[in-house]
């Protein structure tokens, strides 16, 4: 089922500007807002750690770069050498766990 129109509060809502396609927006009010949001209900401080489960998947790889830009320490839990690298290379994370 798609809407082309709904109603919401103003204060709930975001103008996304005309410059950016709507996939270019839509991994950012999906997978962005859910890991933004579990990475400040942790109440982590710059230079604490966080675990992100799953770190290069489709949720855990926003969260690691979150993570990373909110000044936090990463361990990647993911499996695999090729997402060793990616997480380690890619995305910067501090240490990984297979």
């Amino acid at each position: 089922c798609f809407a082309e129109y709904t109603v919401a509060e103003a204060a709930y809502v975001g103008r996304i500007p005309k410059e950016v396609s709507f996939s270019q927006a839509a991994p950012i009010l999906c997978a962005g807002v859910t890991t933004y949001k579990a990475l400040k209900e942790t109440e982590a401080k710059a230079g604490q750690w966080v675990a992100v489960m799953g770190a290069c998947g489709g949720l855990g790889h926003v969260g690691c770069q979150y993570a990373k830009a909110m000044g936090l320490r990463v361990v990647a839990v993911d499996f695999g050498e090729e997402k060793r690298d990616y997480a380690l290379n890619t995305l910067k994370c501090d240490a990984f766990v297979d």
